[in-house]
């Protein structure tokens, strides 16, 4: 996979040992991650969530998983408003300011 920075850095947030797996490619302002995986589930989930900041390069299978679950919802930040959720504990006048 073709990585953007976004999509590198939070790769290596959630997954940290990924790092080892991942090479710059400075020319190009991109990253390149590269490893063998037990099941597509994982970085399916991964790609659907950040689809616009990576490209998909991997085996033949990956990518028909890719293009087979499409449907996956992604965040759209862009598409969606903030709102506030009140007392999310009863007796409490916790605030937490979200995505709808």
């Amino acid at each position: 996979m073709m990585l953007s920075k976004r999509a590198y850095l939070i790769l290596i947030h959630e997954y940290p040992k990924s790092r080892n797996f991942i090479k710059e490619i400075p020319e190009m302002q991109s990253y390149h991650f590269k490893a063998r995986v037990q099941d597509f589930l994982a970085p399916g989930r991964f790609v659907a969530g950040i689809r616009d900041h990576i490209t998909v390069l991997g085996s033949e299978g990956f990518v028909d998983f890719i293009a087979s679950n499409a449907q996956v919802p992604t965040f759209e930040a862009k598409k969606r408003k903030p709102t506030e959720i009140r007392g999310l504990l009863p007796g409490k006048k916790k605030i937490f300011t979200g995505i709808k």
